[in-house]
Order: C-alpha cells, then structure tokens, then sequence
C-alpha cells in the first residue's frame, strides 16, 4: 500500500479502527476540525502566494540597473522565476527588509532556480569581513555582513542596501558582465 498520505486518506484513517474503543462521533469532530485547520492554512498559504505575485511583479517591473526592491519579505523566488517580463532576466541583486527590524536589510544574489550558480556574486574580498573592514573597503557606513560564499550582504538601512548592490556591479562590470 502507498505510505503517502493525502487530506481524504488521512481523514478515512481518523475513523474508530477495528480493536480501538474510540467514539465514532469524537473522531467525527477531530476529522473535521482537523480538515478547518488544514483548509484555513492552505486559503492562506495560496492567497499569500497571490499577494506575492502582484508585489513581486511590480518590483520587477521598476527594477532598475540590475536591481530589484522589495519593500516587504515576501518569498520572491518562485514568482521572479516563473515571471514573463524579460526584466527579470536582467536582475542581479534583491533587496528587501530583513526578518526583523533589528536586521535591517538583506541583499541576496539572484541564484539561478535549481543551482547554485550566481548571477553575480558579492566581491570575493567582501567575503567574511568585520563590520570595519566593509566599511573599510566600500566606504557603506551600515554594510555590516557579507557571507563568506559572497551571496548575502545585511545592511542597517536601505539607502545602504541600494549602495551595497550598485557598488558591487560597478567594482564588477568589468570582470563578468
């Protein structure tokens, strides 16, 4: 028998089974409040998907010089790859706001869908520094992390961000674009 499980076999196993003293009418009640849960989740989840769409075009559509601004964390990825506007493929950098506050704002590298390969990557000598070393570097006041793999940057501010993402493509118009 197939081990996966769908809503309506997990439903059909929530009935009394055979040697089990269970109520037929309690495992009524858990099954249905069981499939509201899951219902409700699953409305959220698509709808969520739909807001997306529409914030993730748009900020597709006013990218601008290889970057693309989102003024919430919404999930990107999906809908950047599955998009039409051929400005997606010009994209390098996302910005948008960190998870909370208190880590400001995330630039990440546009990674091809399934791969690991980078449309650009931070400059390799970005990579792991200290806070005063970027600063050192780039002369971005609040540019305060680079992945040492070069695919993340965090900022304390936008204006930050935005500066970290254009300095990269400058310093590297030459080696890759």
């Amino acid at each position: 028998s197939n081990p996966i499980l769908n809503i309506s076999k997990f439903i059909e196993h929530m009935i009394p089974q055979y040697g089990y003293a269970d109520d037929e009418n309690e495992k009524f009640i858990e099954a249905v409040n069981w499939a509201k849960i899951v219902l409700s989740d699953e409305i959220k989840f698509y709808d969520s998907k739909s807001m997306s769409k529409l914030i993730v075009e748009s900020a597709i559509e006013n990218s601008y010089n290889g970057i693309m601004c989102l003024n919430e964390r919404v999930n990107w990825e999906e809908v950047f790859f599955s998009s039409k506007n051929p400005a997606a493929n010009d994209i390098l950098y996302v910005i948008r706001p960190g998870k909370t506050e208190e880590f400001g704002y995330t630039i990440n590298v546009v990674t091809e869908l399934g791969k690991f390969e980078n449309r650009l990557k931070f400059p390799l000598e970005w990579g792991g520094r200290s806070p005063e070393q970027l600063l050192a570097m780039t002369g971005i006041k609040t540019l305060k992390f680079c992945h040492t793999s070069c695919f993340i940057c965090v900022t304390d501010t936008f204006e930050d961000a935005y500066k970290t993402a254009d300095l990269s493509i400058k310093m590297q118009i030459g080696r890759k674009l």
